[in-house]
């Protein structure tokens, strides 16, 4: 019998038919951050970077980025939802609108750095717009008016409308276009400007500002590492090195980018 070479423990037969570690979590995390030193190393091989160890890793999940038309009913609908949040609202008092769209602790050059961490994964949370209608609330409608007093709510919508995208992700929010987001900041929902997910956590806590930001960004998907790439500075390196996923990724308006409103 074979025993879990991480911790010792005597492997069951299922165990060790799927490999040498065994089930504990512990052990599980062990295997999963060789496997990503692995991916790294071989990675800097094949693109010639220099001391891998430079880039702390960010686990991200895997979004796909398969474009189709916007189908001939999805500008009406949304249409429809928006103008049922101006008409929803009868007898309570409008909610303030939130002021902020963006942490005021991040600098620039973090927010940045976390944008084109988030491009690599190329919109896996983006997926969840689709049924919730890019999670905008009369909130957000109310705080974008905020900033354009001369425009009537219906102008609002109007903007929101003219802006949907003539192809957008399949199966994902509206708005997720080729690039990312085709909002403007001002004009997202407050959870598509602040939601990190665990990789971009990972991101925020390495980020060295004297640096200009390094990350070896990993995406996982059904356990395995699907692809990856190289951040540095302005800099998006994939691999394997035929990745679509381009850099620098300014024009990527990720969650975390700095463009300005509309």
């Amino acid at each position: 019998m074979a025993n879990c070479v991480y911790c010792g423990s005597l492997l069951t037969r299922h165990q060790a038919f799927a490999g040498t570690t065994c089930d504990h979590w512990r052990c599980r995390e062990k295997r999963l951050n060789s496997q990503l030193v692995a991916h790294r190393t071989e990675a800097a091989r094949v693109l010639a970077v220099t001391r891998p160890e430079r880039f702390p890793i960010a686990v991200v999940p895997h979004g796909l980025q398969e474009l189709v038309p916007l189908a001939a009913g999805s500008r009406l609908m949304l249409a429809g939802f928006l103008h049922g949040l101006l008409d929803a609202v009868a007898e309570e008092a409008d909610p303030e609108p939130s002021a902020a769209v963006q942490d005021p602790g991040d600098s620039p050059a973090l927010a940045a750095h976390l944008g084109r961490v988030c491009a690599v994964c190329r919109g896996y949370c983006c997926h969840h717009g689709a049924a919730h209608n890019a999670f905008l609330d009369r909130k957000t409608l109310l705080r974008f008016q905020a900033a354009r007093p001369d425009l009537p709510m219906d102008g609002v919508i109007a903007v929101y409308l003219d802006l949907l995208p003539d192809r957008h992700c399949r199966d994902a929010c509206l708005y997720q276009g080729a690039q990312g987001c085709v909002l403007p900041r001002g004009m997202r929902a407050d959870i598509c400007n602040g939601y990190e997910c665990g990789g971009l956590k990972a991101a925020r806590a390495s980020f060295d500002p004297a640096s200009g930001g390094y990350a070896y960004v990993a995406v996982r998907h059904d356990h395995r590492i699907q692809r990856s790439a190289f951040v540095e500075d302005q800099v998006i390196r994939p691999y394997p090195v035929d990745d679509p996923t381009q850099g620098p990724a300014e024009g990527s308006r990720s969650a975390h980018d700095d463009s300005p409103d509309g």
